[in-house]
Protein backbone atom coordinates (compact mmCIF):
# COMPACT_ATOMS: atom_id res chain seq x y z
CA UNK A 1 0.00 0.00 0.00
CA UNK A 2 2.56 2.73 1.18
CA UNK A 3 5.03 1.55 -1.59
CA UNK A 4 2.77 3.48 -4.09
CA UNK A 5 3.56 6.60 -2.39
CA UNK A 6 7.49 6.39 -2.61
CA UNK A 7 10.81 4.06 -1.76
CA UNK A 8 10.10 2.27 1.06
CA UNK A 9 13.08 1.09 3.33
CA UNK A 10 11.28 -0.84 5.73
CA UNK A 11 7.99 -1.83 6.89
CA UNK A 12 6.84 -3.75 10.41
CA UNK A 13 4.07 -4.96 12.76
CA UNK A 14 4.16 -4.40 16.10
CA UNK A 15 3.72 -7.59 18.64
CA UNK A 16 3.05 -8.11 22.16
CA UNK A 17 5.02 -10.51 24.46
CA UNK A 18 2.28 -13.64 22.74
CA UNK A 19 3.31 -13.07 19.39
CA UNK A 20 -0.16 -11.01 19.02
CA UNK A 21 -0.87 -8.16 16.74
CA UNK A 22 -0.58 -5.19 18.63
CA UNK A 23 -2.59 -3.56 15.83
CA UNK A 24 -0.10 -0.98 15.17
CA UNK A 25 3.00 -1.01 12.29
CA UNK A 26 5.16 1.50 10.27
CA UNK A 27 6.86 2.24 7.02
CA UNK A 28 9.74 3.89 6.57
CA UNK A 29 10.43 5.83 3.40
CA UNK A 30 14.02 7.01 1.99
CA UNK A 31 12.65 10.45 1.71
CA UNK A 32 10.43 13.23 3.07
CA UNK A 33 8.58 13.74 -0.51
CA UNK A 34 7.95 10.48 -0.09
CA UNK A 35 6.70 10.26 4.01
CA UNK A 36 4.56 13.59 2.86
CA UNK A 37 2.95 11.74 -0.20
CA UNK A 38 1.54 8.97 2.02
CA UNK A 39 0.24 11.18 4.39
CA UNK A 40 -1.60 13.29 1.77
CA UNK A 41 -2.74 10.04 -0.54
CA UNK A 42 -3.72 7.44 2.90
CA UNK A 43 -5.03 10.47 5.67
CA UNK A 44 -8.43 9.73 5.37
CA UNK A 45 -8.65 6.87 3.36
CA UNK A 46 -11.30 3.86 3.94
CA UNK A 47 -9.18 0.52 5.22
CA UNK A 48 -11.31 -2.63 6.04
CA UNK A 49 -13.81 -0.02 6.89
CA UNK A 50 -12.05 2.11 9.34
CA UNK A 51 -10.74 5.00 8.28
CA UNK A 52 -7.13 6.33 8.73
CA UNK A 53 -5.33 8.95 9.78
CA UNK A 54 -1.89 9.97 9.04
CA UNK A 55 0.36 12.71 11.09
CA UNK A 56 3.42 13.38 10.00
CA UNK A 57 6.26 14.21 12.69
CA UNK A 58 9.91 16.11 11.98
CA UNK A 59 12.94 14.25 14.28
CA UNK A 60 15.32 16.65 13.00
CA UNK A 61 18.31 15.22 15.11
CA UNK A 62 17.95 11.77 13.08
CA UNK A 63 18.27 11.24 8.84
CA UNK A 64 15.61 9.24 7.37
CA UNK A 65 11.87 9.52 7.11
CA UNK A 66 9.37 7.12 8.55
CA UNK A 67 5.41 6.54 8.96
CA UNK A 68 4.58 4.67 11.87
CA UNK A 69 2.08 3.25 13.58
CA UNK A 70 -1.24 1.86 12.43
CA UNK A 71 -3.56 1.71 15.67
CA UNK A 72 -7.20 2.10 16.16
CA UNK A 73 -8.39 4.72 17.68
CA UNK A 74 -9.19 4.02 21.81
CA UNK A 75 -6.64 1.30 21.44
CA UNK A 76 -3.39 1.14 22.66
CA UNK A 77 -2.05 4.66 22.17
CA UNK A 78 1.10 5.43 19.90
CA UNK A 79 4.58 4.47 21.44
CA UNK A 80 7.74 5.95 21.28
CA UNK A 81 9.99 3.98 18.94
CA UNK A 82 13.82 4.17 18.69
CA UNK A 83 14.47 4.12 15.39
CA UNK A 84 17.04 6.36 12.64
CA UNK A 85 14.30 8.37 11.69
CA UNK A 86 14.25 12.19 10.71
CA UNK A 87 10.14 12.28 9.68
CA UNK A 88 7.35 10.77 11.48
CA UNK A 89 4.04 10.11 10.83
CA UNK A 90 1.38 8.42 12.65
CA UNK A 91 -1.25 6.24 11.47
CA UNK A 92 -4.53 5.49 13.51
CA UNK A 93 -7.15 3.22 12.33
CA UNK A 94 -10.51 3.30 14.46
CA UNK A 95 -12.10 0.04 15.27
Amino acid sequence: MFSSAGEVRKVWIDYDRTDRSLGTGGVIFNDYEDARAAVDRFSGLELDGSVITLTLEIHPDEPGVQVEHVAPVGGPGPRSVNLDMWFHAEVKVPS
